[in-house]
C-alpha cells in the first residue's frame, strides 16, 4: 500500500499558486510593453512560459517527486536537474529582450548585476545548490510539504538566473563567447563541492532515505552516491554540449572576422601599390 501511494499524482497549492502569481505578473509585463513601438513580444514568448510552468506543476505533481521525496535520492536529483537546466532555461528564454533592459535600466537593477558576472555568478548558484544540499536543511524540505515546493520553485528561478549569461534575450547580459566558455568552466568547477558531499562522505547524510525500505536493491547509501554521480554526469554533457555549441559560434565569428581583416589588408596594400602611379 505504501508503494501504491507513491503512484499518485498530488495537488501541490503553493507550487500552483506561485506560478499564478508570476503569471498575472508576467502577462501584466507583456500588455505594458505592447504600449511600447518597439516591444519585441513574438508568439514564443508566452508558449516558453506556458512550458516552463506546466513543466514544473506536471513534474512536482507526478509520482517522480513523490518518490523522489521518500523512496529515491537519485530521482530527486533528477527532479532537481529537470527545473534547474530544463523549466529554468525555459523561464529566461520566455522574457523579451526590452523586459530584460527595462529591468536591467531601472531601480532594481543591482539585483541582475552579480548574475551578469561570470566568477560571481558561478559561485552563488552552486553556493545556494549546496545549501540545500546540507543534511539539516534538505530533511527539512523532505519533511514539510511547503518548504518542498518553495526548494523546487526556487531551483527553476536560480535555473533561469544561472542560464543568464549564456541564454540571456537582452544582449548586454550576455557574456562574449570567450567568457561564456570560461563560465561553464567555472560552473563544472564549483559543483564539486555537491558532488563531492554526496559521493565522499563516508556515511548516509539523510534521515528521512534512511528510514525507509530500500528500492530497485539500492541502499540508501548506494543511492546517495549514485545521485552524485548522476548529477555529475548528467550536468557535465549539458555543460560540454554547451561549451563546443559556444567554441562553433566564437570559431565561425573569428574566421569571418580574420577574413574582413584579410579583405582590407589586401584592399590597403592595393591602395599603396597605386599610389606611386598616381603621383606620376
Amino acid at each position: 500500500m505504501a508503494h501504491d501511494s507513491l503512484m499518485g499524482w498530488a495537488f501541490k497549492p503553493f507550487l500552483l499558486s506561485s506560478w499564478l502569481v508570476m503569471g498575472l505578473l508576467y502577462g501584466i509585463s507583456l500588455l505594458w510593453l505592447r504600449r511600447q513601438p518597439d516591444h519585441g513580444i513574438r508568439w514564443h514568448h508566452p508558449l516558453l512560459f506556458i512550458l516552463a510552468a506546466l513543466s514544473t506543476l506536471l513534474l512536482v505533481s507526478s509520482p517522480i517527486d513523490a518518490i523522489g521525496q521518500h523512496r529515491l535520492f537519485t530521482v530527486r536529483m533528477f527532479e532537481y536537474i529537470c527545473l534547474i537546466y530544463g523549466s529554468g532555461a525555459l523561464l529566461l528564454l520566455s522574457l523579451p529582450a526590452v523586459l530584460l533592459q527595462a529591468f536591467s535600466q531601472s531601480p532594481l537593477r543591482h539585483l541582475l548585476l552579480p548574475f551578469s558576472d561570470l566568477a560571481k555568478n558561478s559561485v552563488l548558484f552552486n553556493s545556494y545548490f549546496f545549501v540545500w544540499h546540507l543534511p539539516e536543511v534538505l530533511t527539512l524540505a523532505l519533511q514539510s510539504a511547503w518548504i518542498n515546493e518553495l526548494q523546487l520553485l526556487s531551483f527553476v528561478i536560480s535555473g533561469a538566473l544561472m542560464w543568464l549569461p549564456l541564454l540571456s534575450p537582452y544582449q548586454a547580459l550576455r557574456l562574449p563567447l570567450p567568457r561564456q566558455m570560461f563560465y561553464i568552466a567555472m560552473l563544472i568547477l564549483w559543483q564539486i563541492p555537491v558532488f563531492a558531499l554526496l559521493t565522499i562522505s563516508p556515511d548516509q547524510l539523510y534521515a528521512s532515505y534512511q528510514d525507509q525500505p530500500g528500492m530497485y536493491y539500492l541502499t540508501a547509501y548506494g543511492d546517495q552516491q549514485v545521485s552524485g554521480w548522476f548529477l555529475k554526469i548528467v550536468t557535465l554533457h549539458i555543460f560540454a554540449i554547451n561549451f563546443i555549441v559556444i567554441f562553433l559560434q566564437w570559431n565561425r565569428s573569428q574566421r569571418q572576422q580574420d577574413r574582413a581583416d584579410n579583405a582590407l589588408a589586401v584592399e590597403n596594400f592595393q591602395l599603396v601599390q597605386r599610389a606611386p602611379q598616381r603621383k606620376g
